[in-house]
């Protein structure tokens, strides 16, 4: 791995595109490499750089990840993450999250995510949120969640949101 200074410039204003800026698959291996070594628990590890799941974090991802989706997080998209899934958060995406689904804050989406599902927030589409829903703030669609349906603010849809709704 190169040992010069990348600097501002190189990452930022130029987007990367200098030599200096770009990152490589043999310098991320080897800070895989080097970061596994150090590393004082398997919390602290990088487990998967080269392939097409990246997951950060104690049992992010740990179970059943599927191809280009990213957990990062304490048990972020643990349990069968579908393809195409992004999980941010302690919990975000936790158990069963569907393909194409986006999963961000603290247990968001974490208990059954369905295809297409969106859940931004606290606990936001916590519980069964169904296929293409969208919520949207501190606990919004926290439980049952229906098809289609969209919750937007604090608590908004809590609890049984019906399809389309």
């Amino acid at each position: 791995m190169s040992q010069s200074q990348v600097t501002y410039t190189d990452k930022v204003e130029n987007g990367g595109a200098t030599n200096e800026g770009k990152c490589l698959a043999t310098d991320l291996n080897e800070l895989k490499t080097v970061v596994n070594a150090n590393a004082t628990d398997t919390g602290d590890r990088f487990d998967n750089i080269e392939g097409t799941e990246i997951k950060i974090g104690n049992n992010a991802g740990a179970t059943s990840q599927g191809a280009n989706s990213v957990s990062v997080g304490n048990f972020a998209g643990n349990n069968t993450q579908g393809s195409n899934s992004t999980a941010i958060g302690n919990q975000a995406g936790q158990t069963s999250q569907g393909v194409n689904t986006i999963a961000v804050g603290n247990g968001a989406g974490n208990n059954t995510q369905e295809i297409g599902a969106v859940a931004v927030g606290f606990d936001a589409g916590n519980s069964l949120q169904s296929s293409y829903a969208v919520s949207v703030g501190s606990s919004a669609g926290t439980t049952s969640q229906g098809d289609r349906s969209i919750a937007i603010g604090v608590q908004a849809g809590n609890n049984t949101q019906s399809n389309d709704s």
